[in-house]
């Protein structure tokens, strides 16, 4: 069968999936770089999303928005996204990736992981630039040929938007 709405027509022989729409949802956004023996995650993004044509669209990253988020949901996307990236270094993935989380009503749902760089990289990237600190390119090809991240790191609590820049070196020798 088919799935009827006013707006959109669903066919039955072509692939699709559907999710539930959570009403008061935040969409959060991550950069990861993934080495052998450590995972850097870099200052998260609010996602832009606009409803264009009966579609949710995005349009954009603020990554001050992120600051704006309580410290339970803060921490949440910081620690689900270790997780991801610990999961993915077991995995032997190395470099960058992007994460993707929802937080509806003090929970954060994983979405998805892009093993790529995203389309807010350009404004990470600017705000490391301006702030004395590689590009996310850098970070990525030294994930490559080092166990561990050999560049500088970005402090805590940095300028701009380098806020909540987290390493994880747990496993550091």
């Amino acid at each position: 069968g088919q799935f009827r709405n006013n707006n959109f027509q669903l066919d039955s022989s072509e692939q699709c999936i559907v999710t539930e729409y959570k009403k008061n949802n935040i969409s959060v956004n991550i950069h990861a770089v993934v080495y052998e023996k450590q995972v850097i995650l870099f200052p998260p993004s609010v996602q832009l999303i606009s409803l264009e044509n009966n579609r949710l669209e995005y349009i954009g990253s603020d990554y001050s928005a992120f600051n704006t988020l309580s410290q339970h949901e803060k921490k949440l996307v910081l620690s689900e996204a270790m997780k991801i990236g610990k999961a993915l270094q077991a995995e032997r993935y190395l470099g960058v990736c992007g994460i993707d989380f929802i937080l509806v009503d003090g929970c954060c749902f994983f979405m998805e992981v892009n093993g790529r760089f995203q389309a807010s990289s350009a404004l990470l990237n600017n705000d490391l630039v301006n702030n004395g600190f590689p590009t996310l390119q850098e970070y990525h090809i030294d994930a490559f040929h080092n166990r561990y991240a050999s560049l500088p790191m970005p402090p805590v609590n940095a300028v701009g938007s380098m806020i909540n820049f987290y390493i994880d070196d747990e496993n550091h020798e």
